[in-house]
Parts: C-alpha cells; structure tokens; sequence
C-alpha cells in the first residue's frame, strides 16, 4: 500500500507540475501583454495624437482582446500569438516584439515558399524528401486556398496590413511551426506538380532560419537596376546592408547605377522600395548621390534644419522618416528639372 500510495502521490505531483507549466503561459502572456500597454501608453506620441485616433482605440481595444486570448494561453504558440497580435494591430512599422523566450527547435515540410513576381505563393528552396519542387505553386492546403489560410493563420500576426504588398514576404510561415502552435500543421498540399502530402520534420532554429536567410528568397528582391517598357527601375528591398556579402550586393548596385547614369538622366527611373523597412539611411543617400550628384543630395540635406518631431509637446506636426526622404527625393527632382 506505501509503493502503491507512493506512486500515486507521484504521479499526482507530476500531473500538477505540468498543469502548472501549461497555465505559466497564460500568466506570462497576462504580465507581457500589460507592460506593453502601459510601455506605449506612457511613452509613445500614438495615444494622444489628435490625428491617429485609431492608435488610441486599439491600445485599448487590441489589448482586451489579446488578453482574451492570452488568458487560454497554454504553450509557447499561444503565448506568442498573443502578442503578436496585439503589437502587430497598431499597424506600425516601428512596434513589434523581440523574443527574449523562443523553442529551440522548429517544424517544417522540408521546403520554403516565397512570392513570384505576380504575388503567387511559389517553392524557392527544397530539401531532400520533401516531394515537392523549386518553382511549384502552392494552389490550396487541406481544402483551403493560400488567401485563406493566410487570414486565418498569418494576417493577424506577422506583417502590417496597411502595406498589401508586403503580404507575400510572409508566406513562408504556412510551411513552419513551433511545438504547441495553435494553427497546427497543415496535412498536404495541393502544388502545380500534382497532390503532395507534407512530411513534416524538426530542426534547430538555428539551421532553419539559416535556410530561410540564405537558400530562400527571391532574387529578385536583391538590390538591382533593370528596365521595364523603358522604364528604369532601381529596386532596393531593404538599407540593411551590414554583413560582408550584403555590402557587396549594394555596392554592385552602385556601380550599376555609374554604368548607366548617361542613359538613366534622360529616362524615367523609379525608386522601388516595396517592402523597404529601413535600415541604414547612408544607402539611401549613396543611391541618390549616384544619380543626381552629391552637390545637389548635399544642398537639399542642408535646406533641413533637422528638427523632427517625434514625441507629443513639440509645436509641428509628428513627421516620419518616410516624409523626409520623399520629400527629399521630389526636392531633388524639381531641381533637376529646373536646372535642364
């Protein structure tokens, strides 16, 4: 009766320490979910500015209801959709969330999907097994087209909706789960080469996202100057550029920009910087330095009196960084335009 009595107690205890395991998650999710609040309530201009009342409503709209899903919160999938949710409903480039918790490992298919150029959701990079092929569409998963299962399972969390075109950069995350995700693991999938049914298998995060960076995405969205109907296009994804090898890509782009500077000043050219979320603005400068001159990036620069206004308190209207350079960008048009 005593080994008998014994166990029992024991598995008792264990049930009770992963119960309260599971429920830690809905507390952690509660405590996060308030100082996110109360960070962008005290610190940020979103909540008193007269012109963004839609700021105001979803810091408290958006946290009611994240908090009423944080609240069932029971594995780290949970917990994270939460937050995410919340952050990800101020439409605001600049809020988001760093992860100081995160699984160390992660469940995928054996394949990543990225955006074609007209927005279909296309395999970019394949490992071995997974059946499928680099250059498939993804039509529909278990029954549902990518549209859907977008809205349910990516819209919501990852990406601003207030910028459409930045939608595809997130389909990969149809094909790639943590351990307890609500959303589960879709079953299969049916491709442009046929019916296939998805083998999912758990890696590192580390080595996950090692292919995700390195083996998956479009090149296309590299930096690059090309024409379209005689149109010049100078696409720059992204003004991060820190690591030897992304150095190298904008640097070519530069000198791609010298090359064909006689032809670009007498073509139309656009500046494409979809999807663009900053970075280091020296590029940005670098980039119009090349095709109008630095004496007129310069004369422009110092018409500023670099007085932005960022926080309530200050007479002017809140300005971003995006309306500074665009008006940067058509100051320096103008002048061109004037001076020929």
């Amino acid at each position: 009766m005593k080994r008998i009595g014994f166990l029992l107690f024991t598995l008792g205890l264990a049930a009770l320490t992963a119960h309260s395991q599971d429920a830690a998650w809905a507390t952690l999710a509660r405590n996060d979910l308030q100082a996110i609040h109360d960070l962008l309530r005290d610190n940020h201009p979103g909540p008193v500015d007269p012109e963004n009342p839609r700021y105001r409503e979803w810091l408290e709209a958006g946290f009611s209801q994240a908090a009423q899903r944080g609240v069932t919160a029971r594995s780290y999938g949970e917990y994270e959709r939460a937050l995410r949710f919340y952050t990800n409903g101020f439409q605001d480039g600049h809020i988001g969330i760093g992860q100081e918790i995160s699984p160390d490992e992660v469940d995928w298919p054996g394949f990543v999907v990225d955006p074609s150029p007209d927005g279909a959701a296309v395999v970019t990079h394949v490992e071995a097994g997974s059946n499928v092929h680099v250059g498939d569409r993804v039509t529909q998963c278990d029954g549902h087209s990518v549209d859907d299962l977008m809205k349910e399972r990516v819209d919501p969390y990852f990406w601003n909706s207030a910028i459409p075109h930045e939608r595809g950069q997130h389909f990969d995350r149809l094909f790639h789960v943590y351990d307890g995700d609500p959303m589960g693991k879709l079953k299969s999938c049916l491709f442009s080469s046929g019916d296939v049914t998805l083998k999912w298998r758990r890696t590192s995060r580390e080595d996950f996202y090692r292919v995700l960076q390195t083996g998956s995405r479009d090149p296309s969205r590299a930096p690059r100057l090309y024409q379209v109907g005689g149109v010049w296009f100078v696409s720059i994804p992204t003004f991060a550029y820190s690591s030897e090898a992304a150095v190298a890509r904008i640097k070519t782009l530069l000198e791609d920009l010298k090359a064909t500077l006689p032809e670009l000043r007498k073509s139309k050219v656009v500046l494409d910087v979809r999807g663009n979320h900053g970075g280091n603005s020296t590029w940005g400068e670098e980039i119009a330095s090349v095709i109008w001159g630095k004496d007129w990036v310069h004369r422009i620069e110092g018409s500023f009196d670099d007085t932005v206004d960022f926080s309530v308190g200050r007479r002017g209207k809140l300005t971003s960084k995006r309306e500074i350079y665009s008006a940067v960008f058509h100051r320096l048009r103008r002048a061109q335009r004037s001076s020929s």
